[in-house]
């Protein structure tokens, strides 16, 4: 079977700027 899985990070560790940056990840396995 294949398995998708996605999380959001927000870069809180910089700059206002891009405080307001989400970072979304998202990875698929496959079995």
């Amino acid at each position: 079977f294949s398995r998708t899985t996605c999380s959001t990070r927000s870069k809180l560790k910089f700059t206002q700027t891009e405080s307001q940056f989400s970072r979304t990840t998202c990875s698929t396995i496959s079995m």
